[in-house]
């Protein structure tokens, strides 16, 4: 499998991105370009960081005794056959491109929170997916994370 097909496979972790668009249509704000742009500019590099941050699974799940296989009633999708370091690699430029195209397009703020989204999905996947109510409690931070990226994003006062 190409890197390109083993990238696609992340994309069905993009869709939790969409959160970015729960404060400004909170606010109101959807209907204009430049917001529009923005938005589409956060959606876009909390997709990179987030394909960086949850690497395509080398091997597929591992079947039960019954035969069902441990995901949720999918069927396992091939494994992914990329090197550990070009994976490594691959993950670590998308990040840094989230993160400086964070930076350049959108500002300091933005790069701010989509930082901490890093962080947080990078401890995740390394250690607090293990710790049971931290690991609610980590997934719960994420999506809160997405929706502020785009209340910053789109210059939503989060908060009065």
């Amino acid at each position: 499998m190409t890197l390109a097909a083993a990238l696609l496979r992340t994309a069905r972790q993009w869709i939790k991105n969409g959160a970015v668009l729960a404060a400004p249509a909170a606010a109101g704000v959807l209907d204009t370009g430049a917001t529009a742009g923005r938005l589409a500019c956060a959606f876009g590099c909390l997709s990179a960081v987030a394909s960086g941050t949850y690497p395509p699974p080398t091997t597929p799940p591992t079947p039960t005794a019954t035969g069902a296989t441990r995901s949720s009633g999918c069927v396992p999708s091939p494994p992914v056959d990329l090197p550990p370091r070009v994976a490594v690699l691959a993950g670590t430029g998308l990040m840094a491109a989230g993160l400086l195209t964070a930076w350049l397009t959108i500002g300091a703020a933005f790069l701010a929170t989509v930082a901490g989204y890093v962080v947080l999905t990078v401890a995740y996947t390394l250690w607090l997916k293990r710790v049971p109510v931290v690991e609610l409690a980590a997934v719960a931070a994420a999506y809160i994370l997405r929706a502020a990226a785009g209340g910053v994003a789109a210059d939503v006062p989060l908060s009065r």
